[in-house]
């Protein structure tokens, strides 16, 4: 019996040591993460700071958008969305990478929330997706709407360049209109899912050919003036240029709120892994002090024994 009971004692012993030992490794993991993530967010706010002078500009100059507040969005991420177009095409940017906290799984909800919208007003819509962790979500949930899936895109920093070539796969669909759906950076511990509308101008073309009219430009380009003057080219260009530059400020936004969100992610890991070695420490301590009781006390029944 004796032997059993020092066995038992012997073996908790080791699975407290083995797990004390796994969550000092995890700690020292979570540690590294998040020093890397703060380098890497240093040099993204960089980039967002002065990509973000051109993007925005760019986007909100040809693609108006209606101002919502933080609480509204809160508590309806899909406030922003535009139900006007028959044919949509959703852009949702994710990362390819976990370990991010929840900004994977606020764009997946805001473009299926969205798309569930649309489908119930009787519109249609494709779901494309640059970045991996989304994929497997959306396709979960509308395996028949997925249009095409850019994974390993965030090989290299964003750029217009990338974005451009996002937005010529866009492109091959013509929707009349394109939502994207990204995480906008508000700071080092916050962001906000975020619904972009970008009109496509050929609807305004077709509209004037029917009438035997000239090229009718959207409203609020009206103050512009444009060389050729009425030409479908120019205003097509217009178009892609601008919905390239609203990607890429998407894609930079996006890239700033993952990096800060895995910087907080892993920061509450290394608190969370600290409190469980210092829980398993004391449980340890405290199974060792029993287990050296136990023996001193078989020793002196021992010893007094064989004097009896």
């Amino acid at each position: 019996i004796c032997y059993c009971l020092c066995s038992r004692s012997t073996m908790a012993l080791k699975i407290l040591q083995q797990k004390i030992v796994s969550f000092t490794n995890m700690e020292k993991i979570t540690s590294s993460m998040k020093m890397v993530a703060a380098a890497k967010m240093k040099g993204t706010e960089t980039r967002l700071k002065g990509g973000k002078a051109f993007g925005a500009r760019v986007t909100f100059a040809a693609f108006p958008q209606e101002t919502w507040t933080d609480d509204q969005l809160e508590e309806d991420v899909t406030i922003g969305l535009n139900t006007e177009s028959d044919h949509n095409s959703f852009l949702t940017i994710c990362s390819d990478r976990g370990l991010c906290g929840g900004v994977n799984t606020q764009v997946s909800k805001a473009t299926r929330l969205s798309m569930d919208k649309l489908l119930a007003e009787g519109k249609d819509g494709t779901i494309n997706i640059f970045g991996e962790k989304a994929r497997g979500t959306l396709e979960r949930f509308f395996p028949d709407k997925l249009g095409c899936t850019m994974d390993e895109g965030w090989q290299e920093v964003p750029s217009f360049a990338v974005a451009s070539a996002v937005v010529s796969r866009l492109l091959v669909e013509n929707p009349d209109r394109v939502h994207i759906v990204f995480n906008k950076f508000k700071s080092a511990i916050a962001y906000q899912p975020t619904i972009f509308n970008c009109e496509n101008y050929h609807k305004f073309n077709e509209t004037a050919l029917e009438a035997g009219s000239d090229i009718i430009y959207p409203a609020h380009l009206a103050d512009y003036e444009f060389e050729p003057e009425n030409s479908t080219e120019s205003l097509q260009n217009m178009y892609e240029f601008s919905l390239a530059g609203a990607t890429y400020f998407g894609m930079i936004e996006s890239q700033a709120s993952e990096e800060s969100s895995r910087m907080a992610a892993m920061d509450n890991a290394s608190k969370n892994a600290g409190e469980l070695i210092e829980k398993y420490t004391l449980r340890f301590n405290r199974a060792r002090q029993a287990a050296i009781t136990t023996e001193l006390i078989e020793i002196i029944s021992g010893a007094a024994a064989l004097e009896g």
